[in-house]
C-alpha cells in the first residue's frame, strides 16, 4: 500500500481546495515532506499516518479516517 498522498490527493478526499491543504502544510498544522527539486520549486508528500492524526486533532472520528484511508 501506498503510505504517501499528495495534497490534491487529500483535497479531493476532504473537499476543499489544493490550496488549503498547502495553508496546513505551510502552518505546520499538517506535517508533509517536500520533495520538491529546488528553493522555489515546493512537492510535497503526506504520510497517511500525519494525516489520519491531523484528521483526529480536527475531530474526525477514527471509523471515516479509516474508511478514507484504506
Amino acid at each position: 500500500m501506498v503510505k504517501t498522498v499528495t495534497p490534491p490527493i487529500v483535497a479531493r478526499w476532504l473537499e476543499v481546495q489544493h490550496l488549503t491543504v498547502l495553508r496546513w502544510i505551510r502552518s505546520r498544522q499538517l506535517p508533509a515532506l517536500d520533495i520538491g527539486t529546488g528553493n522555489k520549486i515546493h512537492r510535497y508528500v503526506i504520510f497517511r499516518k500525519d494525516l489520519a492524526v491531523f484528521l483526529l486533532r480536527r475531530g474526525m472520528t477514527e471509523e471515516r479516517i479509516r474508511d478514507m484511508l484504506g
